[in-house]
């Protein structure tokens, strides 16, 4: 499996608010709307999917599950998960 990291100008990053989510739509909060993000692949049997999200400060994530492994790479910034803290450095 392969994963494919592309160039920002090939990127169209979009606010998260203008994606039609469906039934989903409820469980965002405001904060995550806010944000923007662009796929480097949509994801098929053959590639894995890779997403990249800009998110404000003080973003608020629900809790949620899926049914594949994520990974996740914060640049900046604090992150948490329930009560643990951790901040990220470069």
């Amino acid at each position: 499996m392969s994963i494919r990291v592309h160039h920002e100008d090939q990127l169209a990053w979009r606010p998260i608010g203008d994606i039609p989510l469906g039934w989903m739509a409820e469980h965002f909060d405001p904060t995550e709307l806010a944000g923007r993000l662009c796929f480097h692949e949509a994801g098929d049997v053959a590639t894995m999917q890779l997403m990249e999200m800009r998110l404000n400060p003080n973003t608020l994530i629900a809790p949620h599950a899926h049914d594949y492994d994520e990974i996740f790479y914060v640049v900046e910034g604090p992150e948490t998960r329930g009560t643990e803290l951790e901040e990220m450095t470069g």
